[in-house]
């Protein structure tokens, strides 16, 4: 099993059967793997550092993997002040991990209608917010809490959102398209990723189901 056990009912059915992770190794996704956050990179830098997430998440074994990975690396990536991983759980959106400077919500529930990353999820939309107190959708009580002053949302699976990925900074940001594009990118590879794992477990049990029924029928 994982180390770790977010719990979720509906996020993909299989959070309490993750395989033992693979953490282990030099090509392998490391427990608490942290990538040092530069605050001034080109966009090129930008892309090879989202090609080495990609490598990793293509190494998950189970949904723990995949949001460490994100939890280690994302920030760098986006010279983010905070990154955090949400679940869609069951009407709730639930703060699962973060990585931020300073604390924001890990652990935490609150209704898909009351915050960003549940209207992301609800609309299979990208909220990027360059003043967090000046969009009606974001709970100006709560982020007042933070350090919180920008951030881009982007849901993970558009078409059935099981998940969210918000990345915030401490000062305004003006973000570029390509900038946007780039989270999107990092979502839809995280969706990739989610979508394989769980294909490798149910690969894996029909292959359990095959072998006991093979030596039922011996018997």
């Amino acid at each position: 099993r994982c180390s770790r056990n977010y719990n979720t009912s509906n996020w993909l059915g299989f959070f309490n059967d993750c395989p033992i992770p693979i953490a282990r190794g030099l090509d392998a996704p490391r427990a608490h793997m942290q990538v040092p956050v530069n605050y001034d990179l080109n966009f090129a830098i930008r892309r090879k550092l989202m090609g080495v997430l990609r490598d990793h998440l293509a190494l998950a074994k189970c949904p723990e993997d995949i949001i460490e990975t994100v939890r280690g690396s994302a920030r760098a990536i986006f010279s983010a002040d905070g990154i955090a991983f949400v679940l869609n759980d069951d009407g709730h959106c639930h703060y699962v991990e973060e990585n931020a400077i300073g604390p924001l919500w890990k652990g935490q529930r609150f209704p898909m209608q009351r915050c960003i990353s549940g209207w992301a999820m609800l609309n299979g939309k990208t909220a990027a917010i360059e003043d967090v107190f000046k969009d009606p959708r974001i709970p100006h009580e709560i982020y007042r809490q933070t350090f919180v002053q920008s951030l881009i949302m982007v849901p993970v699976n558009r078409t059935n959102p099981v998940a969210a990925i918000g990345a915030y900074w401490r000062d305004r940001q003006k973000f570029s398209v390509e900038f946007v594009a780039l989270a999107e990118e990092l979502a839809a590879e995280v969706g990739d990723a989610m979508g394989q794992t769980q294909a490798d477990r149910s690969e894996a049990f029909l292959e359990i189901e095959q072998i006991r029924q093979r030596r039922v029928a011996r018997n």
